[in-house]
């Protein structure tokens, strides 16, 4: 069985739904209806997902990738195979 980490799928949900979050005005925009009209550009709501939502988890799936290849690469030594062969 092969161990899983809850802390790191608990960070992964978190960025997941910040995706979500970062993505909700380009959904609005696809279907060009005015269903969020408090998601026009320069809102408080707009500020607020640039500033705190989208900068940090833009950093948070640049750590859980460095995270992922670290795992990987440790797994793959413990096996005995070469890692960078498996990148490759």
């Amino acid at each position: 069985m092969k161990q899983r980490f809850i802390t790191l799928d608990i960070i992964r949900g978190i960025a997941l739904f910040g995706i979500l979050l970062i993505n909700i005005p380009a959904y609005v925009t696809v279907t060009e209806s005015n269903l969020l009209p408090s998601m026009s550009a320069g809102t408080t709501i707009d500020l607020f997902i640039t500033v705190l939502v989208e900068k940090k988890f833009y950093a948070m799936f640049s750590f859980l990738f460095g995270v992922g290849f670290y795992i990987f690469a440790t797994n793959a030594e413990q096996k005995g195979k070469k890692p960078l062969r498996l990148y490759i």
